[in-house]
């Protein structure tokens, strides 16, 4: 704040009521439209504030030519003139949350003495608040293991999945509000919420993932949150954990918390999915679209590794050119699935056990056969991985997919697999390029009216920046 201001809004605590009531008059535009001002005594230290609120409540008992000392706050709030941006911004949202305090904040040095005013308004606008800040996230692709990777299996062996991001992408944007206001627009399910504020938030009881997330970090700044996806969500390719990811790290940048590290946001996105959301899945989806390119992921009891691959770029391009994936739709959710998975494999138990060893074998064997570049035994071992995949998770599969599979080997394919928990989605299918046409000319015979995409792998993970 301008120094001839900062001196006309410090007080001795033996000015009249009448005195600070026309220095308000002039100023307060500059306080938030409201008056406020700093009390000093003989030494200069700050000892009070005094705001338009006190003097209105404190005119009910006293008259105008009555000394501030009557009316002053002396248990006021400031900010240390050593405190970082982000402290700083803390503590407005705790003055934001007493609905009666004006947004003024003093700022002190070590002996009380007076530095500055900050006014809400003029900190934002001082400190460069973003326009809009932006996370964007690659979905991905299993070749084997996905099905493996949940809590309820580590604790009795480890887990091995192989998987590569692809550019297909997910976009969060929140745009800063100078008010209480909050908006969602999912762009991805065409749903629109808003709120007054962040209490009212609070009180929305549906089971949504974004609000369960907003609910355990609050936030008393308003924004217009907006959710864009490349690819529609329940179709196998990890959307609603990377929404998780996504969501998490936009709030953190809107709060300048950025030393959180990828790990840790993994890990608070498993939770805000899986246990406050109650949606059922693994691991590897936030692990693969975070860090992105090929990973060779390792599972055991609470600890996760994530090996990035450097495949030569010559092995990339041949893999995108012989893989593709058949759109069969959006399923109406994969919990049913899982469930029944988990459900089965604890009745069977030592089969399960069984199975999962021959697909950790399976992974380590197709990760080898990736680095090396053998591309033909890649292919049949997809298929290998997915008879193994439809033992461990019988409901997996549908006559449908299974009709759409048996076709595709009788076209050249060499094997594939169902994106995701199944029944739906996407379906991964590995065949020769010159085989391609064939195939597409084949199963649109079977009038299922199945969609045909190409596969580009991303080596880009999350990426994030902010817009000025």
């Amino acid at each position: 704040m301008d120094k001839k201001i900062l001196k006309v809004l410090k007080f001795r605590e033996n000015e009249k009521i009448s005195k600070v009531i026309s220095v308000f008059n002039t100023t307060a535009l500059l306080t938030d439209g409201k008056g406020f001002g700093v009390i000093i005594n003989k030494n200069d230290k700050c000892i009070g504030v005094i705001t338009d609120g006190d003097i209105r409540r404190g005119l009910n008992r006293f008259n105008k030519d009555d000394s501030i000392k009557l009316v002053y706050n002396k248990k006021f709030t400031f900010a240390d003139h050593k405190l970082s941006k982000t402290a700083i911004l803390q503590i407005f949202e705790k003055l934001i949350n007493n609905k009666n305090y004006h947004l003024c904040l003093p700022v002190l040095d070590r002996s009380k003495k007076l530095i500055d005013i900050l006014n809400f308004r003029n900190f934002l606008n001082e400190e460069k608040i973003p326009k809009c800040i932006r996370v964007k996230m690659p979905a991905r692709i299993s070749f084997v293991g996905g099905g493996t990777d949940f809590t309820e299996y580590l604790f009795d062996g480890r887990s091995y999945i192989l998987s590569a991001a692809i550019q297909k992408y997910l976009t969060v944007s929140l745009y800063p509000r100078k008010n209480q206001k909050i908006s969602i627009l999912n762009y991805t399910n065409n749903t629109f919420l808003r709120f007054d504020n962040f209490d009212k938030l609070q009180k929305f009881k549906k089971n949504d993932l974004v609000i369960n997330i907003l609910k355990n970090r609050p936030l008393k700044f308003g924004f217009d949150l907006e959710i864009y996806s490349d690819f529609e969500s329940k179709t196998g390719l990890g959307g609603s954990s990377i929404l998780s990811i996504a969501i998490l790290k936009v709030l953190n940048l809107f709060r300048n918390i950025e030393e959180i590290d990828n790990f840790q946001l993994v890990n608070e996105a498993y939770k805000s999915e899986r246990l406050d959301t109650k949606i059922k899945g693994g691991w590897q989806d936030y692990l693969a679209s975070t860090f992105g390119g090929f990973n060779w992921i390792d599972l055991y009891k609470s600890e996760f590794f994530v090996n990035q691959l450097s495949l030569e770029k010559k092995i990339q391009l041949e893999l995108e050119n012989n893989l593709i994936l058949i759109k069969l739709g959006s399923r109406k959710s994969s919990d049913l699935i899982q469930m029944k998975q988990i459900d089965h494999n604890r009745r069977n138990a030592k089969s399960k056990n069984s199975k999962f060893n021959k697909i950790r074998d399976l992974s380590i064997q197709m990760k080898n056969y990736l680095i090396k570049g053998d591309l033909e035994k890649f292919g049949k071992s997809m298929d290998l991985s997915w008879k193994l995949k439809k033992k461990i998770s019988p409901k997996s599969s549908n006559k449908k997919i299974d009709k759409i599979y048996n076709e595709a080997k009788s076209s050249g394919a060499l094997g594939g697999k169902i994106l995701g928990a199944g029944q739906s989605g996407y379906l991964l299918i590995y065949i020769d390029s010159n085989q391609q046409q064939k195939l597409v000319k084949n199963l649109k015979k079977l009038n299922l009216k199945l969609k045909f995409e190409r596969i580009n792998f991303s080596s880009d993970g999350l990426k994030f920046w902010k817009v000025f």
